[in-house]
């Protein structure tokens, strides 16, 4: 599956009613803040990354595809790192 060409418009979409924040407020994300930072995989499914400003730093949001659609999150995760291991995949 393809994204959508309006994808980085849903992706602020999310953002906004994720934080709860309003397009008129003037210190809202904006479009400009979000930066596509590339596909990597997780958990063996192709998955965008955009990465945008916070008072704590960068965070991250994702574009999961599937064969049904795709899903928009959010992410801690720098985009490409591995997921954290388990205690027990040390030994």
């Amino acid at each position: 599956m393809k994204l959508p060409p309006n994808i980085a418009a849903e992706v602020l979409e999310y953002l906004l009613l994720e934080y709860g924040e309003s397009r008129e407020d003037p210190t809202a994300l904006k479009l400009s803040d979000l930066s596509y930072e590339g596909e990597h995989l997780v958990r063996g499914k192709p998955t965008h990354f955009w990465s945008y400003p916070t008072s704590s730093g960068r965070s991250w949001a994702t574009v999961e595809l599937s064969e049904d659609g795709y899903e928009i999150g959010t992410t801690k995760r720098v985009p490409g790192e591995p997921p954290p291991r388990k205690w027990w995949q040390f030994w």
